[in-house]
């Protein structure tokens, strides 16, 4: 909508009124529209003071003052409409002018305010007889500057999507207020209905007269009620009908081409029902309810193309139909994890630091796989698309873990690794064979570790043919070694897992 109103409006404005006598019928309505739009506009422009101001009150008060004085009912629900388009002005005056959502949110609380006031008042109004002119100037006054206050609230839910709730409240607020008003022209016909029934005089001749039946004007048809009066009643004011059915996607962006936002509005209606061709089964089924008028968001996973029907239902039991034909062009990319990784931050740590990436994602998730008891759990549940974490696996011996990273439509990639602890000797002893006087050079070395693939052992000085350094032993077991002509050494005890990674223990053998 465009807020800027120049020195020339007024100019246009009647070249606008001029251009009305000579084109169709339908130009004339977007005449009309252009009109309301421009008169808005104004008023944004002269808003004054602001609900973000400490001074509001005052303008309110004064508001207040000028509606407990005004006595005629038509001239009162005249005053509450121009309090709104004001409110109105006011709300778009504070999004131009930067307030932002903070500003916006106060600005939206306010009009919602009036415009429920103004909502229960034209339910509560009875319009008296001979008010013709006013009810039908009111009507169009009320259907169009309310037009420009939905589309005024359609682009502020484009830019504040904190403000989304209660913009869907307020449109389904002027929805109400606007069926009410298609209401008033009933309720004047209902004001001026009496029963025209004329009592048969004494005299014979007119003893067979019939009472005399109510005539409705043009567009009205005549019944008779519970009561037996007559009363005349719109033609096709009950009949429901759809105001507007649009969709499209929520975004550009490539995550986003299978979300696709549907709104609607629909007059004389109970409720609404909405369902695709194919595609969006779970997000549409087919008996479930929809307010008259509102929106919602519908992925349609893999389907590239289908239809979406919106039927809008009367007490009656009566229908109407709409639909919209949904193309998508662009596949939703595949989500992808290019690498997972998990490294100690030492030799022989149980700290590891995980590391990911990820494509087309917008977060990850990783867990323990492992079973047999094993439940290691993450310092946090959710992490970016490209991340890393650093966490200590205490105890650990084998673990599986995976990584799951998900898209914006649900659908992810996933990747698993195996981490193996690092090694440890867990038990190194060695001591002599026996004590006989024969034995004193003669020991035996015994070993267990976790998390090795093998070990070697070795001594310092003695024992080479029998210790040998390239020979390769069990992760647990018994050797024994001949130190003859040995007085001190030490003996190594080296083990290894499948990575490379080791461990060492020593033992000081004295002769």
């Amino acid at each position: 909508m465009n807020k800027n109103i120049n020195k020339y409006s007024t100019y246009i404005l009647g070249a606008i009124f001029v251009l009305t006598l000579m084109v169709p019928t339908n130009t004339l309505a977007q005449s009309e529209t252009a009109n309301y739009e421009a008169a808005f506009l104004a008023q944004v422009v002269d808003a004054g003071v602001l609900p973000t101001s400490p001074t509001y009150f005052l303008k309110e008060w004064g508001r207040g003052l000028r509606l407990f004085f005004t006595f005629d009912k038509e001239k009162k629900l005249e005053y509450q409409l121009d309090i709104v388009d004001e409110k109105a002005a006011e709300l778009n005056k504070i999004e131009e002018s930067g307030g932002g959502e903070s500003g916006v949110d106060k600005g939206l609380e306010n009009y919602k305010k009036s415009v429920e006031k103004l909502n229960l008042d034209i339910q509560k109004y009875e319009p008296k007889e001979g008010s013709d002119n006013k009810i039908e100037s009111l009507k169009q006054e009320f259907e169009g500057r309310l037009a420009v206050h939905q589309q005024l609230l359609q682009d502020l839910a484009a830019k504040y999507e904190s403000a989304l709730e209660e913009i869907d409240s307020l449109q389904g607020e002027l929805s109400s207020v606007l069926e009410e008003n298609q209401k008033l022209e009933a309720k004047l016909r209902s004001a001026s209905d009496t029963d025209t029934r004329e009592e048969p005089e004494d005299d014979d001749s007119d003893s067979d007269a019939s009472p005399q039946k109510k005539t409705c004007s043009s567009g009205y048809y005549l019944e008779t009620d519970d009561d037996g009066r007559q009363k005349c009643f719109p033609l096709g004011k009950d009949e429901p009908g759809i105001s507007y059915f649009r969709g499209g996607e929520v975004s550009q962006n490539d995550y986003d081409y299978n979300n696709w936002v549907f709104e609607w509005s629909s007059k004389n209606t109970s409720y609404c029902t909405l369902y695709a061709s194919k595609g969006g089964e779970g997000e549409l089924p087919l008996n479930k309810h929809y307010a008259s008028s509102g929106s919602t968001t519908v992925n349609f996973g893999g389907t590239r193309s289908t239809t979406v029907y919106l039927n809008c239902y009367n007490s009656a039991g009566e229908s109407t139909q709409a639909s919209v034909a949904v193309k998508i062009d662009d596949p939703a990319p595949t989500p992808k994890i290019s690498y997972f990784k998990a490294d100690p931050v030492k030799s022989g740590s149980e700290t590891y630091t995980f590391s990911w990436n990820s494509s087309d994602t917008k977060s990850c998730e990783i867990e323990d796989i492992t079973g047999n008891g094993s439940n290691y759990v993450f310092s946090q549940k959710g992490f970016g698309p490209s991340d890393s974490s650093t966490e200590t696996l205490t105890g650990l011996t084998t673990a599986r873990f995976r990584i799951r990273c998900y898209a914006f439509d649900g659908s992810y990639d996933q990747d698993e690794l195996t981490i193996n602890g690092p090694p440890k000797i867990t038990f190194f002893f060695g001591g002599e064979v026996s004590q006989n006087d024969y034995d004193y050079y003669n020991w035996v070395f015994e070993w267990t570790s976790i998390n090795t693939s093998y070990c070697t052992i070795y001594a310092d000085k003695g024992s080479g043919d029998e210790l040998p350094l390239n020979k390769h032993y069990a992760s647990s077991g018994t050797v024994k070694a001949d130190f003859t002509g040995t007085n001190h050494t030490t003996v190594h005890l080296n083990c290894f897992n499948s990575s490379g990674e080791s461990t060492e223990a020593l033992v000081s053998v004295d002769l």
